[in-house]
């Protein structure tokens, strides 16, 4: 029990260091057994300090242990929590690489057929450009002939203008009487004569160079065919025309058995001419002008009495009636 605390520590006094205690020990060997036990109670109060200090510092320490191990659990805890949170990732991202591995077998597949396509596209757009090709040249054949044809309709064109003009010049002495019905064994002279003595127009025989019916390029059922005289000369005709549209012309003034039907005297339009007076005739309407008139075989339309005249040659010039 002597011995055992002074193995303790280094920390422990060396008391064969002091002379003077070793001298008190060696002094008190010979002395009573009281002052022995008095100073193994002053060794044993030192023992017993250095033991609380040890005590104390192991106490410190082992808090500052269990502070580390609580520290050091809680960053297990979230270790694990975070190992846990990577391993639904790694779940999540393996899972991913299977899809992505399964898309890239079909994006693959899909290349090999794109390949394939683009190699039959490439082959047919060969073949293409060969076509274009044949067929540029065609396209400038047909636009040399869409040029000879344009040309072709233009001569064409002039050279109706100019057979229309020809034929509306014949047709310049000619009346075309309108409404009047057909009898058999009839004497169309004498109706025209008839007429003119209505009208106020002297007349006679050798003013009448001819006098036809004549059908109607769409001929209507029931009408009678139209009665083409031709005058001796285009103030005969003019004045014909100007009184029958003042006068308002019925059969009955021409003594002409029957219901009472109204006679118009018009001047005699070619075929083309009468389209166009038809077609100038809608436009006007459609437009509201006022007038639309023949003269000498041309066709002419105004708005109104203020406005100019527009002569209408072919059907471009509908376009003038705005």
């Amino acid at each position: 029990m002597i011995r055992s605390p002074l193995k303790i520590s280094g920390s422990v006094p060396d008391l064969s260091s002091e002379p003077h205690d070793r001298e008190y020990i060696t002094q008190r060997k010979r002395k009573h057994s009281s002052e022995y036990q008095e100073l193994m109670d002053i060794y044993t109060d030192r023992i017993m300090g250095k033991l609380t200090e040890w005590k104390t510092e192991i106490g410190k320490t082992n808090n500052e242990i269990n502070e580390k191990l609580a520290t050091l659990a809680s960053t297990s805890q979230d270790l694990k929590s975070e190992i846990n949170s990577m391993r639904k990732e790694f779940t999540t991202i393996k899972n991913s690489v299977q899809e992505l591995t399964t898309k890239h077998g079909i994006i693959q597949k899909d290349l090999t057929e794109l390949q394939q396509s683009v190699q039959f596209n490439g082959d047919q757009q060969s073949d293409m450009a060969n076509r274009i090709q044949a067929l540029s040249k065609d396209v400038q054949t047909v636009s040399t002939f869409k040029s000879e044809l344009n040309e072709i309709r233009k001569e064409n064109q002039i050279l109706r203008s100019q057979l229309n003009a020809n034929d509306q010049r014949d047709r310049l002495p000619n009346v075309e009487i309108i409404g009047i019905p057909e009898v058999k064994g009839e004497n169309l002279y004498k109706i025209l004569e008839k007429m003119c003595l209505y009208l106020e127009v002297p007349v006679s025989s050798s003013d009448i160079m001819e006098v036809n019916r004549v059908s109607s390029r769409t001929k209507l059922e029931g009408r009678p065919r139209v009665i083409i005289a031709k005058m001796r000369s285009r103030q005969l005709r003019d004045s014909m025309i100007s009184r029958a549209r003042r006068s308002r012309i019925t059969t009955r003034d021409i003594d002409v058995q029957g219901d009472v039907k109204p006679v118009y005297v018009n001047e005699h339009l070619t075929p083309l001419n009468k389209n166009i007076l038809k077609r100038t005739k809608e436009a006007a309407k459609t437009k509201n002008y006022q007038f639309t008139w023949t003269k000498n075989g041309r066709i002419f339309t105004r708005k109104n009495e203020t406005t100019q005249a527009i002569q209408i040659i072919t059907e471009e010039d509908l376009k003038k009636i705005i």
